[in-house]
């Protein structure tokens, strides 16, 4: 293998891991705020988890979700899709999003 080569997948497994971190940290923040919100009664927008279940959620948890999605789809792009990153973006959904898959 050349030194090119080499030096670039190096660089390509920094630059994935360093996503899948921020992805991680995204996803375990969401669960966070998802919790509080619930405990703390917060309203004005909803998720609903892979059972179904619709939990009310503060707007800006609703915006935590969105970036997330952001997240992975940037890295599912970059790096093709892979069955954990799918098993997060599945985990909650909006109640439209939920919808328009149940009907495929």
């Amino acid at each position: 293998m050349d030194e090119d080569g080499f030096e670039q997948k190096i660089q390509q497994f920094f630059e994935e891991d360093s996503l899948h971190a921020k992805i991680n940290r995204t996803a375990l923040g969401l669960e966070v705020r998802i919790t509080l919100d619930h405990f703390m009664g917060h309203t004005g927008a909803r998720l609903v988890n892979k059972q179904g279940r619709e939990i009310n959620v503060h707007p800006e948890t609703e915006k935590y979700y969105f970036k997330l999605c952001s997240l992975i789809y940037e890295y599912t792009s970059a790096y093709g899709k892979k069955p954990e990153m799918e098993a997060m973006k599945e985990k909650w959904a909006t109640p439209a999003r939920k919808a328009y898959f149940k009907n495929d």
